[in-house]
């Protein structure tokens, strides 16, 4: 297959040509027993292996090679890796050789028969030597040396062998990928094809290969085998170069292979996302779900979900069910990744829902209820349809769903209406967590906020009918400080949101006891009777309520002191009349 390469996104580390950080050694010089890193790659505790051993890296770990009479091992920081073990026997019918990186550095690449290839990358220009000469006596097979494509073409061939995707011009190595690696493809146009790449924490650099781009002539791409199960839209969508590739790679990369039995699906006209936007089919599985639509294909693993919450919007029509994610663990279409994805869905909508797998084979699964049946019904039928789906998610995956909190806005709803920069969405005072969706959907814990600051305030009966919400977090995680300011909210939510988040979640409020005077129209302490009417709705005692109450005397005292100037001023002006 040929095809054009072309790189976006240039954040570009190829792992190919990744350079370890280990504690460095005499070139040419192996060690006769191999050593474990710590946390910043030093070198402390020796591994008791009669072998000689070398520091380098396998696909994302770092770690020790050893190579004995056996075999091959390899132990990275987290233990002895298996999928890099290669027994005497296996390298003994594997091709070897070492790919020449750079000027001083090799990769060390074993190709098994069954076409997997295990690459050891870190090994230095004076090794290649010995090992060489190692491999000759121990298990007699010659070490090749190969090249990679240095002609600057980027017009060659795309292989998919084994475990890896080589993209070769001349039949030379110029890109190398893992297909764990690849999260997603996406056709681009009829002739262009897009891989995106996992987001990982690698070690010793913060750039990494995002994503990568190739252009796919139609007359040079080889038509699907005719053995192949493909319904009406996947032979739409195999007309094209571009969608013959997608399909290939999406294959070799197990983004769509069934790890598990089917649960069920949910059409993608049950509900809408927000985030990431658009429509898409949901299908469950025991380990994790699956989230495609025509462009997209995803899979989102259950242990990577930290919550779900679903939450009432306060037109009473809708519901939003959030799926969190772990920081490191983002969802990622294209240039954006998405932590929280934000389904959207009709209240008074009712759907049926089947359960594909026995009643016997769901226990088997996930285990019986205290009645000893099944958690999970065999059918749904004719059941609401958001209340259903935060059930199916929290059965299936054993997380909690949380709902709104005990707040309650002026108009009866668990949210108020504001707007972030530009953008109008809902903002949900949770029981821990203060939410707003959607656009971005933003979390933030009660915990992390230091301070927050109402803005453009003056009271109930000021000119101004909305107000500013400015929530200042605390740094965490060594991350700079950050401030959110939530806009246009109406004035009447000042006393809710004020009893809730300082009288029941007890964070502190900025200028709650500072004077203004707008337009010539502040008075002292305007928030003073506010604030009050604040702290009475929750019934706060006194301790918890005592700044208010200062305030209140200390208004009242400035009140009798205005009020004694004015009988007097009025005395005078009586006097001089008459």
């Amino acid at each position: 297959m040929w095809l054009g390469l072309g790189l976006t996104d240039f954040r570009f580390r190829p792992l190919l040509f990744c350079k370890s950080k280990i504690k460095p050694r005499s070139p040419g010089s192996p060690q006769n027993h191999c050593p474990s890193t710590t946390t910043g790659g030093e070198i402390n505790t020796p591994i008791q292996m009669s072998s000689q051993s070398w520091s380098v890296r396998h696909h994302h770990a770092r770690g020790h090679i050893a190579i004995a009479d056996t075999g091959i091992t390899f132990k990275s920081t987290a233990g002895m890796d298996d999928k890099a073990a290669v027994t005497a026997t296996e390298i003994s019918k594997s091709k070897v050789a070492f790919l020449i990186l750079g000027p001083r550095t090799r990769q060390l690449r074993l190709t098994k028969p069954d076409g997997t290839v295990v690459r050891f990358d870190g090994f230095k220009r004076d090794d290649v030597e010995n090992i060489t000469a190692l491999f000759q006596s121990q298990f007699n097979v010659a070490v090749a040396t190969v090249y990679p494509s240095s002609t600057g073409k980027n017009f060659g061939t795309l292989d998919l062998d084994g475990d890896s995707v080589s993209f070769k011009i001349d039949d030379k190595i110029c890109a190398e990928f893992h297909t764990e690696d690849i999260a997603q493809v996406v056709k681009q146009g009829d002739l262009q094809v897009e891989m995106q790449f996992e987001e990982r924490q690698l070690q010793g650099s913060d750039a990494q290969l995002m994503r990568i781009q190739f252009y796919v002539p139609d007359d040079h791409s080889p038509e699907v085998g005719a053995g192949d199960d493909l319904d009406e839209d996947q032979v739409e969508a195999l007309s094209t170069g571009a969608g013959r590739l997608r399909h290939r790679l999406v294959a070799a990369a197990g983004i769509t292979s069934v790890t598990g039995e089917k649960i069920l699906a949910l059409p993608d006209d049950v509900g809408t996302f927000l985030a990431p936007r658009g429509r898409y089919v949901v299908e469950m599985y025991q380990t994790y779900f699956r989230l495609y639509g025509k462009q997209y294909d995803n899979r989102v693993f259950y242990q990577d979900i930290v919550s779900y919450f679903l939450l009432h919007n306060p037109n009473g029509v809708e519901q939003v069910f959030i799926i969190t994610l772990r920081e490191n663990k983002k969802l990622r279409m294209g240039n954006q990744s998405y932590q929280h994805l934000v389904m959207n869905m009709k209240s008074n909508k009712n759907v049926n829902i089947n359960i594909w797998p026995s009643p016997e084979k769901l226990i088997e699964m996930f285990g019986a209820n205290d009645k000893g049946e099944a958690k999970l019904n065999q059918e749904y039928a004719n059941v609401p349809l958001p209340k259903t789906v935060a059930t199916l998610f929290r059965e299936i995956s054993g997380k909690k769903v949380f709902v709104a909190g005990s707040f309650e806005s002026h108009k009866g709803g668990h949210a108020v209406r504001s707007a972030l920069k530009n953008s109008d969405g809902l903002l949900f005072p949770t029981r821990n967590t203060l939410i707003f969706i959607h656009k971005p959907t933003i979390f933030i814990k009660y915990k992390d906020i230091l301070t927050i600051e109402f803005q453009r305030y003056d009271g109930q009966m000021g000119r101004s009918h909305t107000f500013d919400l400015c929530v200042s977090c605390r740094s965490v995680g060594g991350e700079a400080p950050r401030e959110w300011t939530f806009s246009s909210i109406d004035k009447h939510e000042y006393t809710r949101l004020l009893a809730y988040l300082h009288g029941k979640q007890n964070i502190e409020v900025k200028n709650m006891l500072v004077e203004s005077g707008g337009r010539g129209r502040g008075r002292a302490g305007q928030y003073a009777e506010d604030a009050d009417a604040a702290m009475n709705m929750f019934g706060e005692d006194d301790d918890e309520g005592s700044d208010a109450d200062r305030y209140v005397v200390v208004v009242g005292v400035v009140g009798c002191f205005v009020v004694v100037c004015f009988l007097f001023a009025s005395c005078k002006s009586y006097t001089y009349f008459f």
